[in-house]
């Protein structure tokens, strides 16, 4: 049984992020019940990278060097589950700090 692509979730990539991915927004199509986790791994497969390091390896939390915010709510978890439509801005903290944001 193949999972129906069932959810587009729109990627705002900053900073480092977006030099690897070469752009600054992407739109995935991820299966019903995919979560930040399986997101980070799709575009660590797909742009390599700093996105390999999104998510802590065997822990359940995104990296503490990331900003993830999903719908301008920053999320901790990895295990968080995405919805169609949501809005993910992946940025690194010490850009943003160094920026001032």
């Amino acid at each position: 049984l193949y999972a129906r692509l069932a959810l587009r979730v729109t990627v705002v990539l900053a900073g480092e992020y977006g030099e690897a991915a070469g752009c600054r927004e992407v739109v995935e199509e991820l299966p019903e019940g995919s979560t930040v986790k399986d997101l980070a791994s799709r575009l660590a497969s797909r742009y390599g990278g700093p996105f390999s390091s999104i998510v802590e390896p065997g822990h359940d939390c995104v990296s503490r060097d990331v900003i993830l915010l999903v719908n301008s709510t920053t999320v901790y978890r990895a295990s968080h589950e995405l919805k169609d439509g949501d809005r993910v801005t992946i940025a690194d903290l010490l850009e943003v700090s160094l920026a001032g944001g």
